[in-house]
């Protein structure tokens, strides 16, 4: 599997068109009582963030993930981690679940090890965080380190939950 990562890549992208988001293809969950379908975010404004631990990139972007989880989870936002592991430490459910405490996240999580999600996403960077609205469809989307140099980027994506929190 070869996948790219990138080091200051950012792209930020609104999407004017219904591009749909595709299935969520399944494999293990942490922080859920049970695994998460695109059924169940369906009729919800949600946040799926592409990561992986060992990505500082990621790592940078997590405190600001955390904080949006913490202000708009509890007004009905979803909030999907998925973690596509880079090197075979990542693999190991053991250290995601080490990573997810680690770095105090609380949002669900899906170990990708056999990368399905991330070509169905055509994923190309960590981390890449992509806004859907209420009708599967995606309309926001950063690709690289949240806030980096300087970016706003967190604002960027309260200002663009807002939005899809209203239509």
């Amino acid at each position: 599997m070869k996948i790219t990562t990138t080091a200051a890549l950012l792209v930020t992208m609104a999407y004017a068109g219904a591009q749909k988001a595709p299935d969520l293809a399944q494999g293990q969950w942490f922080n859920t009582a049970k695994p998460i379908t695109k059924a169940d975010l369906k009729d919800h404004v949600a946040v799926v963030f592409f990561w992986t631990f060992d990505c500082i990139n990621c790592k940078r972007s997590l405190p600001a993930m955390n904080r949006m989880y913490e202000r708009f989870a509890k007004q009905g936002v979803k909030f999907v981690g998925i973690h596509t592991p880079e090197t075979q430490t990542e693999r190991k459910p053991a250290n995601v679940r080490a990573a997810l405490t680690k770095e105090g996240i609380k949002f669900p999580v899906l170990i990708d090890n056999d990368a399905k999600n991330w070509y169905s996403w055509h994923q190309t960077a960590w981390p890449t965080v992509y806004l859907i609205d209420r009708h599967g469809n995606i309309r926001f989307s950063v690709v690289g380190e949240l806030n980096f140099n300087g970016q706003n980027d967190e604002a960027k994506l309260d200002t663009e939950i807002e939005k899809l929190k209203q239509r």
